[in-house]
């Protein structure tokens, strides 16, 4: 089974994207903040991180930057998340090492597609096995 790391401030929506990934059975563990997103990251190992971009404790960004920089993590794929619609997130999501973008609210097709995509482009092995399997 899948596991995916959601790291969003926002308990409600958390909440209905855990449960939404869970019915489509991927386990889902999630994060509040930018600290405890790494913490989380390194605990539980997820094969995918969706990343939400405002956060208390640092921005999206810089988990990205930081998972990045983790050995455990380091090519863990990452979707980042935003409700902004200023400016140039997109870009500088893909620019930080983003393997994609999703804008909020996004439905149960573009978040698995997401999902799916980024897993399919990771260089990681283990990720390579899970798909195999």
């Amino acid at each position: 089974m899948m596991k995916v790391l959601v790291i969003e401030d926002d308990k409600k929506l958390a909440l209905a994207i855990r449960t939404r990934l869970q019915s489509f059975g991927y386990q889902a563990i999630a994060a509040e903040d930018a600290i405890s997103a790494i913490s989380m990251a390194v605990k539980h190992n997820p094969d995918v991180a969706l990343v939400d971009i405002n956060l208390p404790g640092g921005d999206g960004f810089t988990v990205l930057e930081r998972l990045r920089a983790s050995s455990e993590c380091g090519v863990m794929p990452t979707i980042m998340m935003t409700a902004n619609r200023g400016g140039d997130l997109r870009q500088d999501a893909m620019l930080h090492g983003a393997s994609s973008f999703l804008e909020k609210p996004f439905g149960s097709t573009a978040l698995l597609e997401a999902i799916e995509t980024a897993v399919k482009n990771s260089p990681s092995d283990d990720l390579q096995e899970i798909r195999a399997a």
